[in-house]
């Protein structure tokens, strides 16, 4: 087969044939000429149907004159399959670049020099790319990367890749793909500091994420990491291996509206673990959860060598079917997830939700000495051995308990609980008072009042 192009005046068409297609074709030597071609000429280029091998595609200011590039296809007819290179198509500095309906085929071939950035469309540098209705998939690193650019990453499906779309420093708008069948991670926003980012993550299908290594660096459906101002709004995230959304650090996120069933670990995390990268405020509503190792939570509190996670309201989220999962990856304590429906540590407001069914403890305020600032109100807690149970040992700080429904609660619907560091399980103190049905009463640290327990 050998590749022909043709200039018409509103396009450079390429084309795989066994012989020239007629008058007006001429012969390229690979698919970067064609690339080359049209963007010297400030055309579009146009992909007729079939399969176009290739070593790596250069898109910068030393090929094509430096301009644009805009490439289409008739989605899902033209497939890019890579046979050696750093990436299948790089992008770097340039301006305004769109690229609608190709298929991206890795062929799961080792990259040249393998790095975080290595992928099937990896953009660096550009103030403005467009990536619509493409697939990528057969990736031993990411499907999509995106660094110091602007970018739409829109009705894309990704899949059988390491990473799925991966963006850092960079202002994205990612809406309506489908990711799935990852070994690492779905999508991830990073940032270099913790800095304001504003991207928006929404709508997008995320499924059946696995993890590679690690207790949580993988295996998530949606990871943010040090970037503040990130929306994640009316995703739908099952089967991942830790958590359908993780956040750690930055801050100010809204997470609403999302749907996550099927997380091992944790359904919705919000975390600070690392000492000088801290989390301020988030808001999480209106969020569905169902079946999970864990439900909500906002963990590190500044204690331990740790980050601190802060200023976080927690409201009309529905969590349901939370369960003990077995969790062996090497360095995971505890073994099997404590089964929590709503954990908090610190400056955290926990009210408006519906808990039903969490095996371990319904809503979990406090974590030993890291406990300051909670407020649990208005919450319904069904069919959980163990309601609400807080955190009353010495040198935990303030928490609010009011306005409780709690049902089913065989354990205790409001009573003091226990962190074993050692076993990594939560118990109800010995002897601890149940305060399901008490009124405006201070328990040390505690003041629970107006709650109804049955």
């Amino acid at each position: 087969m050998t590749l022909y192009t043709k200039t018409s005046d509103t396009a450079v068409i390429l084309q795989n044939a066994a012989s020239s297609p007629g008058a007006g074709w001429s012969t390229v030597a690979n698919v970067q000429a064609a690339f080359d071609q049209a963007r010297s000429g400030g055309l579009p280029l146009f992909i007729k149907p079939g399969v176009y091998t290739t070593t790596e595609i250069l898109v910068n200011s030393s090929t094509g004159g430096g301009q644009t590039l805009a490439v289409y296809a008739i989605p899902g007819t033209v497939v890019l399959q890579l046979t050696s290179g750093n990436n299948l198509l790089n992008i770097s500095g340039i301006f305004c670049c769109k690229i609608d309906g190709i298929n991206f085929n890795g062929n799961n071939v080792s990259f040249t020099n393998l790095s975080d950035s290595s992928a099937l469309l990896s953009v660096t540098n550009a103030p403005y790319i467009e990536i619509t209705n493409n697939q990528f998939y057969n990736s031993v690193a990411c499907g999509v990367y995106v660094s110091g650019s602007a970018c739409t990453i829109r009705d894309n499906l990704v899949y059988q890749c390491s990473y799925g779309v991966w963006t850092v420093d960079a202002v994205s708008r990612i809406n309506g793909n489908t990711v799935q069948n990852c070994a690492n991670n779905g999508i991830l926003i990073w940032t270099s500091t913790v800095t304001g980012n504003g991207s928006i993550v929404s709508e997008n299908n995320i499924n059946g994420i696995q993890s590679g290594s690690g207790t949580g660096q993988n295996g998530n459906g949606i990871l943010v990491f040090r970037a503040v101002a990130v929306t994640i709004t009316a995703n739908t995230i099952s089967g991942c291996q830790y958590s359908a959304i993780r956040c750690n650090g930055g801050g100010d996120f809204v997470i609403q509206g999302n749907n996550c069933y099927g997380s091992r670990e944790m359904a919705i995390f919000i975390e600070a673990p690392t000492a000088g990268i801290d989390l301020n405020g988030a808001v999480v509503s209106g969020n569905i959860i169902d079946t999970a190792g864990n439900g909500i939570a906002v963990a590190n509190s500044g204690t331990g060598g740790q980050g601190t996670a802060k200023s976080v309201t927690i409201t009309g989220n529905r969590v349901t079917n939370i369960i003990h999962q077995t969790i062996n990856d090497p360095g995971y304590v505890p073994t099997v997830s404590i089964a929590y429906g709503i954990y908090a540590e610190g400056a955290a407001v926990i009210s408006g939700n519906l808990v039903d069914g969490a095996a371990g403890i319904g809503i979990n305020p406090g974590h030993n000495a890291s406990t300051h600032d909670l407020n649990v109100n208005g919450n319904l807690v069904l069919n959980s051995p163990i309601g609400i149970g807080y955190s009353a040992q010495s040198g935990a700080g303030q928490i609010v308990i009011s306005s409780n429904q709690i049902q089913g609660a065989t354990g205790g619907a409001i009573v003091s609980v226990v962190y074993n560091d050692s076993t990594g399980t939560v118990a109800r103190v010995s002897g601890s008072t149940d305060y399901g049905n008490q009124y405006d009463t201070q328990i040390g640290n505690v003041f629970v009042g107006n709650n109804r327990s049955y």
